[in-house]
């Protein structure tokens, strides 16, 4: 069984959708939710949740799999401690937790991405390696060492791979 976390309109599960037994998102915004239960509807197999990621309704050791992918970790600010706690709480002992990330390389790369879009930027930090935007929004990017950290002070160990050259993928096997 899958966990996608932070799932937006389900793209990641649409891709192992017919791989996979089950498969469960979340996400908090009801809206996108709406949106991944239309573009989802004909996999029987995954259900959608809207849910906040720092305390799910889900019991221990459920999940085979719980994966935060798109660089969605990157914009979890302050909570992204609970929420990875949240996520090894819920997987299976011997399960993955996977998490893709922008790098340290990526500022450049994701300004002019936001700008794009039309998004406002209204702050950007090269020492913090975060943008911020008028809408809200709050992106983190994070060198190898940061995320090591991260992964360690909530009791996981993490196997870092260059996914491209702005990204990695974290892989920490649950203990």
């Amino acid at each position: 069984m899958v966990l996608s976390v932070g799932c937006g309109w389900g793209k990641n599960l649409k891709a192992i959708a017919k791989i996979i037994k089950k498969g469960i998102g979340i996400d908090f915004d009801s809206e996108i939710i709406k949106e991944a239960k239309r573009n989802l509807k004909k996999f029987s197999n995954i259900e959608l949740f809207v849910e906040n990621a720092k305390e799910t309704h889900f019991k221990d050791n459920t999940f085979d799999y719980v994966i935060c992918l798109g660089n969605t970790f990157g914009n979890f600010g302050r909570d992204k401690y609970k929420i990875l706690r949240e996520m090894k709480r819920v997987t299976k002992k011997g399960g993955k937790i996977i998490v893709s990330i922008y790098s340290e390389k990526a500022l450049p790369v994701r300004v002019e991405g936001y700008k794009k879009v039309g998004w406002v930027i209204i702050k950007k930090s090269t020492k913090e390696r975060t943008i911020y935007t008028k809408d809200g929004l709050t992106s983190e990017q994070f060198s190898k060492r940061k995320i090591k950290k991260i992964f360690q002070k909530v009791g996981l160990n993490v196997k870092i791979v260059e996914l491209n050259p702005i990204s990695y993928i974290c892989e920490a096997t649950k203990r």
